[in-house]
C-alpha cells in the first residue's frame, strides 16, 4: 500500500513525503503490538482476539486521508452525503454533484461539476447539525489544478451569512482546508447580529474556471486555531516582457466606470458635491461613464410632453468636461407612462414612449454628448421585478420601439442590451434568437457579473462568444460587462487592498479576453447605501464605490488610476500565473508595468516578484520608481493620511541587468515606471 501525504502551502508546494509500506508488514507489527498488550495487560485472550479483528477492519475502512490534530480534538462530523440542495438562484444550473465511492481515499466524498458556460457562480448547501460551541471549521478539498475559486458560506436561520476567504484551486489531489469564525466575513442579511451558534446550512460555493472538485470530511472544531498550518513564502517568480513584441493599446473604452449612485443622489447634491465629483473623475482617467437618464432623481420627464434636463446636463456636463464618452443605460418608466405607475412597469402608450426616447437622443446630439452605446434596460431578468415588471416578452416589446426611435433620430447609434444580472444563457439566447428573427440591431450584448474570482470575467466572456457563435449574423456583436465587482471577501472587502487587487486582476482576464467595454461598479459609495451597511470603520462602510461617500479616494480608485493610466503599445508578457500577473506598455521612451497579486487566503504571505526586460534594451535607465497599493500603502482604510498613490522607491542610472525585485503582499498592485 502506498501512502502519499502532500503538504500544500499558498503559492508554495512544501513537499511531499511519501511512505511506501507492505500492508503484510503493517499486519505483523500489529499482531507484535497486540501481544505486548497481552502481555502486559493480561488481557483475556478471547478479548484481545476480537480487538486484533475489529482494529484491522477499522483500518482497511479508514476513509479520509488523517492527521495526529483530527484525532486529538472536540469536533462535529457533517454527513456530506446527505442530498445536496438547490438554491432558488441561477447559480444552481452551472454546478452539479454525486457521491464518489469506490476508491479509499474518496469514500463519502461528494464531487462537484462546475460548468462556466452555464454561468459565472455555481452554489449548493447542507443543512447542518448543531454547531453550537465551535469556533472553526475544517474539510478536505481535492482540486484538479483548475485555478477556480471555492468559497464556504455558512448561514444562521435569519439567512445572515458567514463567507470564508476565496481559496483558488490550484493544487492536484487532497489538500486539507481549515477555516476559524475570526476569518469569515459576517453579513447581516437578517438583521438579528452575528451568532455563530445558529448556523444551520453549510453552502459550497464555485467560480472561475470549470471544474471537477471534491469535497469530504468536514468537521466543526472547538478550538479550531491550533489546526492552522504556518505560512511559508510562496516561490518566488520572474515577469519577462518583451519590448520588441507589442499588441495593440488597452481599448479606452475598457477604462470605464458606473455612475448610478450619484445619479440617484441627483436631487441631493451640492455644487460643492459636483466639484469634488468632477475633480475625481478627471484624476481617475476614466474614459465612459455609465449614466441613468430615468432614475427618479434627475426628473427628467416629469409629465407628458414636458422634459426638465437640468440635472440631467448638470452631469452630464461633468462627464463630457473631462474628456469621457457615456453608455446611455435607459431603464425605467417615468410615473406618467408607466402602466402601473411605478418605474418598473412597462410602457403604456408606445408612441409616447418612442417619443421620450427620441427627445433624449436629441438633446443628446445638441449638446454634444458623445453617447458610445444606448443600453436598453438594467438587469430585467431579476426575479420579483426588481428593475422591471413581467418577462423576456415585455423586454421585448420595450427593445422593438427602443431600437426604432433610437435609430430614427441617430441611425449609426449602437443599440443593443439588456444588461442582464449574469450572463444568463437563456436570456442571452432568447435576445439574440429575437434580434435575429426580427432583424433589430443588436450592437452589443451586455450583462453583469459579481464574481468570487477574476477568473468569472473571462469565463464570462468565453459562455457570451459561444452563443454569438450560433448565429452568423452576429459575429460583429460587441461585448460589454457594465457592471462588476467582487463577490465574496474579506470584512471591508469594497474598502481595502481586496478591492484593488481584484479589480486589477479582472482588467488583466478582461484584456486578454478581448473584452470591447468594461464599466466598474460603482464609481462612489452613497448615503442610502450607508443607510444599508452602516460604517464599519468611520466613513468606510463596505459599499462598493472607488470613493467614499465624503469623496475620498479608496485603495481601489488608485489602482483604477494606475490601470486607466496606461498608455501607449501594449508589450508581451511571459511569467505569469494564477495568482500574479502584469500588464505592459511602452510610449515616448518610458515603459510601465502593473503588477498585481491576487491571493485570498488568510495565511498567504509576500512574494517575491523579479522583473526581466527583453527585446532592444538599452543598457542603463535614467530613473526607475515603484508606487504601491496594498495593506500599507496607497490604502486610506488601513491609513487616513495614505489617500493618494505612494511611491516607495525613486533610483537613477540603473542597469537593466540590476533592476531591483519587489516584495508583492498577497492583496497588492504595484506600477513600475523606467524611463530610458
Amino acid at each position: 500500500m502506498e501512502l502519499i501525504s502532500k503538504i500544500l502551502i499558498p503559492g508554495k508546494f512544501v513537499g511531499v513525503l511519501t511512505l511506501v509500506c507492505n500492508s503484510e508488514i503493517i499486519n505483523i507489527c500489529r499482531a507484535l503490538m497486540n501481544i505486548i498488550l497481552y502481555c502486559h495487560l493480561k488481557i483475556p485472550l478471547p478479548l484481545m482476539v476480537a480487538f486484533m479483528f475489529f482494529s484491522k477492519m477499522g483500518a482497511s475502512l479508514s476513509s479520509e486521508p488523517q492527521s495526529s490534530d483530527d484525532l486529538n480534538s472536540a469536533s462535529i462530523s457533517v454527513d456530506q452525503n446527505k442530498r445536496w440542495e438547490n438554491c432558488g438562484l441561477q447559480e444552481d444550473a452551472p454546478l452539479t454533484w454525486k457521491a464518489v465511492s469506490g476508491r479509499i481515499a474518496e469514500e463519502n466524498a461528494v464531487e462537484f461539476v462546475f460548468n462556466s458556460d452555464l454561468g459565472v457562480c455555481g452554489m449548493k448547501y447542507l443543512q447542518l447539525p448543531h454547531v453550537k460551541g465551535t469556533d472553526g471549521y475544517s474539510f478536505w478539498l481535492k482540486g484538479d489544478k483548475s485555478l477556480a475559486s471555492v468559497q464556504i458560506r455558512l448561514s444562521q436561520r435569519d439567512w445572515s451569512a458567514w463567507d470564508s476567504p476565496i481559496f483558488a484551486v490550484d493544487w492536484k489531489g487532497w489538500k486539507k482546508i481549515v477555516v476559524t469564525r475570526n476569518e469569515c466575513n459576517f453579513h447581516d442579511w437578517g438583521k438579528a447580529g452575528a451568532d455563530w451558534d445558529k448556523i444551520s446550512i453549510f453552502a459550497f460555493r464555485v467560480s472561475g474556471s470549470s471544474c471537477s472538485v471534491a469535497i469530504s470530511g468536514i468537521e466543526f472544531h472547538v478550538e479550531t486555531k491550533s489546526k492552522k498550518l504556518e505560512s511559508v513564502l510562496a516561490p518566488p517568480m520572474t515577469i519577462s516582457v518583451d519590448l520588441s513584441k507589442t499588441l495593440p493599446p488597452i481599448p479606452d473604452n475598457l477604462k470605464g466606470i458606473d455612475f448610478a449612485l450619484v445619479n440617484w443622489g441627483a436631487s441631493q447634491t451640492s455644487e460643492n458635491f459636483y466639484r469634488q465629483i468632477q475633480e475625481l473623475l478627471k484624476k481617475s482617467g476614466a474614459k465612459i461613464v455609465r449614466f441613468w437618464p430615468f432614475c427618479p432623481a434627475l426628473g427628467l420627464s416629469p409629465r407628458k410632453g414636458v422634459y426638465d434636463f437640468a440635472k440631467f446636463d448638470r452631469q452630464m456636463d461633468m462627464i463630457k468636461s473631462v474628456g469621457a464618452k457615456s453608455l446611455m443605460t435607459c431603464c425605467f418608466t417615468p410615473e406618467w407612462l408607466s402602466i402601473d405607475g411605478s418605474k418598473e412597469g412597462i410602457p403604456k402608450n408606445w408612441d409616447d414612449y418612442e417619443s421620450l426616447i427620441s427627445a433624449l437622443v436629441t438633446h443628446c446630439k445638441e449638446k454634444g454628448y458623445v453617447v458610445e452605446y444606448w443600453e436598453v434596460w438594467n438587469e430585467p431578468d431579476l426575479s420579483g421585478g426588481a428593475f422591471l415588471k413581467g418577462g423576456f416578452e415585455e423586454l421585448a416589446s420595450i427593445y422593438r420601439h427602443f431600437a426604432s426611435a433610437i435609430r430614427s433620430v441617430e441611425p449609426d447609434a449602437r443599440v443593443g442590451g439588456g444588461g442582464f444580472s449574469s450572463p444568463s444563457p437563456a436570456w442571452t439566447r432568447k435576445l439574440v434568437e429575437f434580434c435575429v428573427k426580427e432583424n433589430l440591431p443588436s450592437d452589443f450584448l451586455s450583462w453583469h457579473v459579481y464574481d468570487l474570482s477574476p477568473d468569472g470575467l473571462s469565463a464570462s466572456i468565453s459562455a457570451a462568444r459561444k452563443i454569438l457563435s450560433d448565429y452568423p449574423s452576429m459575429k460583429n456583436t460587441r461585448l460589454v460587462i457594465d457592471e462588476w465587482n467582487s463577490a465574496g471577501g474579506p470584512q471591508n472587502q469594497y474598502d481595502s487592498e481586496f478591492a484593488a487587487a481584484f479589480q486589477v486582476a479582472a482588467l488583466d482576464r478582461m484584456l486578454r479576453a478581448g473584452l470591447d467595454c468594461s464599466v466598474f461598479f460603482a464609481f462612489n459609495d452613497s448615503a442610502y447605501h450607508y443607510k444599508i451597511r452602516p460604517p464599519v470603520h468611520g466613513e468606510f462602510g463596505g459599499s462598493w464605490g472607488l470613493i467614499t461617500e465624503k469623496n475620498n479616494p479608496k485603495a481601489s480608485y488608485n489602482s483604477f488610476k494606475m490601470f486607466s493610466e496606461l498608455d501607449g503599445e501594449r508589450c508581451e508578457i511571459s511569467g505569469a500565473d494564477s495568482e500574479t500577473g502584469a500588464i505592459a506598455v511602452k510610449k515616448d521612451g518610458q515603459i510601465s508595468i502593473l503588477l498585481y497579486r491576487f491571493r485570498t487566503e488568510a495565511d498567504a504571505a509576500d512574494r517575491e516578484v523579479k522583473i526581466e526586460l527583453k527585446g532592444a534594451v538599452p543598457e542603463t535607465f535614467s530613473k526607475f520608481e515603484i508606487e504601491l497599493v496594498d495593506k500599507s500603502h496607497s490604502n486610506r482604510l488601513r491609513n487616513p493620511e495614505s489617500g493618494e498613490i505612494e511611491k516607495i522607491l525613486t533610483l537613477f542610472k540603473v542597469e537593466a541587468t540590476k533592476i531591483p525585485s519587489l516584495m508583492l503582499a498577497p492583496l497588492a498592485v504595484a506600477r513600475i515606471r523606467i524611463s530610458q
